[in-house]
């Protein structure tokens, strides 16, 4: 029984409701036994003589043990699909496979987007913090950034973020709210403007001029790194940004044409039945809301609030002995009472407004008690309309609560005023003058602390900037180490060249003319090569300094706005003042302007300082560094002219020593003289630097280089400039001739 036996007993257990006598179920579909069937489940064999004759006692084996296992077999056609095998294990591996790979893909996913949502609110506070911090408040000022915020600002956050905060704020059941609360805002502020204040004078004294030191001290790393971003990095930004610009301007009309598209589809199919909508379930929510929200949240504030406030009204009126002011009706002694009291006041704070009604009544007696009665409250109701109608009589008690000390407070000022003789406005305009005289000394006295504060830091800054350039120049580190390396192998570089070009010339086969057309090509190539660079090297030096004294620039600008808005900020704060008094003279108004005249002539003071031209200006250590840094790249160009002349003397003696007769060798020794003469006369004697030679300098390499008579130029000078190509370009220093 090799097929069948093995399927009966591996089946046996799967189908324990199958009849016991070895039937199939009824209604179920059994598969005939044939011969097809057998081969399709067995292995693709040839089957043998004996398995032939063996197969009777198989179908009985198989038939006995079915009965016994209780599960048709083959052979009596009760294979019915329930019995079918389950899938094989292979399968459900791969699907196991396939569900872990899908959830390393979301835990990926949901990481990579809890990243990019994290940057994204990271990158917004920044923004947030920048606009606070730098954005300045006028728009000509501000830079793309700032600009790009102000026109979020009055595009989206005007018309649709505070426009609605200020209707809000405008609403007749709000602005009483906040016009109570103002003056506890006020005071707070008032209270803590000394600790303000103390905060900003400790930052700007103790930690700014460190931080602002420490700024100095990492520019020359930032410098580096924007130094390597420009050489290293945009020009694969810049190629990448042009073809995207131009991939815009190609694009951009096709964008203009779908936006206006899209907005004409929007006006003419979209918004119409929006609109509807809109309005339809606007309606509905409104219901909804008076339904579910407004009403019963009106039938609990009946249920237990109001009971409360009625007791509360009535112990106000015993605290009050309920009596009316003279000339006033029933109605009006009740509005008067509820207008002082406070729906939230303990006992002491209770009997303390009482006192105070009673007070404000005794002073405006002779008046009629409407003044004290805010025009737009309700009457109250009486004891059977308040059982009727609950919410009229809390919103006008309300109403009145609001409104008593508005009206109070626009009272009291007319009697002060209407009753204020010459002498109390002439006392009151003295107490006023002495208040501005006090304000006016105190800003004079910071705008002076300021002064110095600022004097003393623009200084060390100054020098600091000097000193590290200084440093840069005689350690060779950096730009212009570089730069002289690079010059004096230029130099070396075409000596070699020509070197090697009069050996290679010396075995050529020609005429001793055009031997020395040859030669007299090369040495102008390689002359005009090195004066290129030499004039590369000079734009480069300049650039640098250009660097510097933008640096410097900064710094003096950035004290001297600081001095002058100090100054506006004295002269918005006390103008109005000086403006009210009644008997200001032409003096004082004169002292007013005086605070912005010395906050300009302070910054002018600061520009002399960066000059040199001020008597207490710090030294410069930069102008004897830029000198000797001048005096060694003129070395070299003069080493290299010596050097080119003497290397063409020599092919001159080798090329005709002993072609030629006396006669021409003598006529060409005497131009060749005159040649040498004239390339030493030529030799550059120019500066290569944005600067001269020190004034009163004894170094006779100083003084040999040319570099002029009129001593290192002060700041906004210019240096001389020589005719010849590798000259000077137009000096740097000129370009802050306005400071």
């Amino acid at each position: 029984m090799p097929v069948n036996t093995r399927r009966a007993s591996a089946m046996a257990g799967k189908a324990p409701s199958s009849p016991a006598n070895g039937t199939p179920k009824k209604g179920a579909k059994a598969k005939q036994s044939t011969p097809a069937t057998h081969d399709r489940e067995t292995p693709p064999s040839t089957p043998s003589s004996s398995a032939k004759k063996s197969q009777p006692h198989a179908t009985a084996s198989d038939a006995k043990l079915s009965s016994t296992l209780a599960y048709p077999t083959s052979s009596t056609k009760g294979f019915s699909e329930e019995a079918k095998p389950s899938p094989p294990a292979k399968s459900k591996a791969k699907t196991k496979i396939k569900v872990k790979k899908l959830q390393k893909k979301q835990q990926s996913t949901t990481f990579a987007s809890s990243v990019i949502g994290g940057l994204t609110r990271l990158i917004a506070v920044c923004i947030l913090a920048y606009a606070l911090l730098v954005c300045p408040a006028d728009e000509k000022e501000a830079n793309p950034v700032c600009l790009t915020i102000m026109k979020y600002k009055s595009t989206v956050l005007e018309p649709y973020v505070f426009l609605p905060i200020r209707t809000f704020a405008a609403h007749p059941l709000v602005a009483p709210q906040i016009a109570t609360v103002s003056p506890y805002v006020a005071r707070v502020g008032r209270v803590s403007e000394p600790y303000v204040n103390e905060v900003k004078h400790l930052y700007r004294h103790k930690i700014a001029p460190r931080v602002h030191m420490l700024e100095i001290q990492a520019r020359p790393y930032t410098m580096r790194v924007q130094r390597e971003i420009d050489e290293r990095v945009m020009p694969y930004i810049r190629p990448v940004y042009h073809f995207l610009v131009d991939c815009y301007r190609v694009v951009e009309p096709y964008l203009m044409h779908i936006i206006a598209f899209v907005q004409k589809q929007w006006a003419d199919n979209v918004q119409p039945h929006l609109t509807p909508l809109w309005a339809r379930c606007s309606d509905v929510a409104s219901r909804w809301f008076f339904t579910n929200v407004y009403d019963p949240s009106g039938d609990l504030r009946r249920k237990y609030v109001d009971k409360h406030i009625g007791k509360m009204l009535e112990k106000f009126e015993e605290m009050s002995d309920g009596k009316p002011v003279k000339g006033a009706d029933e109605d009006g002694s009740s509005i008067f009472v509820q207008a002082g009291a406070v729906p939230d006041a303990t006992p002491d704070s209770t009997s303390e407004a009482a006192a105070e009604s009673l007070l404000r009544k005794r002073v405006v007696e002779e008046e009629p008690v409407v003044a004290f009665m805010p025009g737009a409250v309700m009457p109250p109701e009486t004891a059977s309309e308040v059982d009727e109608d609950d919410d009229l009589d809390v919103i006008a008690f309300l109403s009145s609560l609001t409104a008593e000390p508005t009206t109070t407070t626009s009272v009291q000022p007319t009697e002060t005023v209407s009753r204020m003789t010459p002498e109390e406005r002439k006392g009151d305009n003295a107490y006023r003058r002495a208040d501005v005289e006090r304000r006016t000394a105190e800003w004079e006295r910071k705008l002076k602390v300021e002064c110095e504060t600022q004097m003393k830091q623009l200084k060390e800054t100054l020098l600091a900037i000097r000193t590290r350039a200084a440093n840069e120049i005689k350690s060779g580190d950096g730009a212009l180490g570089d730069e002289v390396q690079g010059l004096q192998e230029q130099a070396d570089k075409g000596i070699d060249g020509v070197d090697k070009f009069v050996k290679n010339l010396m075995k050529k086969r020609a005429g001793g003319a055009e031997k020395v057309a040859l030669l007299e090509n090369i040495i102008d190539k390689v002359r005009k090569k090195f004066e290129g660079y030499a004039v590369g090297v000079n734009t480069r030096v300049q650039e640098w300094w250009v660097e510097v004294l933008n640096e410097e620039d900064a710094e003096v600008k950035k004290a001297a706005d600081t001095v002058e808005n100090l100054a506006g900020n004295a002269q918005g704060d006390i103008g109005l003042s000086w403006a009210f008094l009644d008997d200001v003279t032409h003096l004082e108004w004169k002292r007013y302007h005086a605070l912005a005249g010395s906050a300009k002539e302070q910054a002018d003071t600061y520009r002399a300082v960066a000059n040199g031209t001020h008597s207490s200006a710090p030294e410069n250590p930069l102008s004897l560094a830029l000198s000797d840094l001048q005096v060694e790249l003129q070395d070299i160009m003069i080493a290299f002219e010596l050097t080119l002349a003497d290397t063409r003397s020599q092919a001159m003696r080798f090329l005709f020593g002993h072609e030629k007769s006396p006669e021409e060798v003598a006529r060409d020794g005497q131009e060749s003289s005159e040649g040498k003469s004239s390339e030493g006369a030529r030799q550059p004697e120019v500066s290569i630097l944005p600067v001269s030679t020190p004034a009163g300098s004894a170094d006779p390499k100083v003084s040999a280089a040319g570099a002029g008579e009129g001593g290192v130029p002060e700041y906004g000078e210019t240096s001389p400039v020589e005719s010849d190509p590798s000259a000077t370009l137009t000096p740097v220093a000129a370009l802050h001739e306005e400071l």
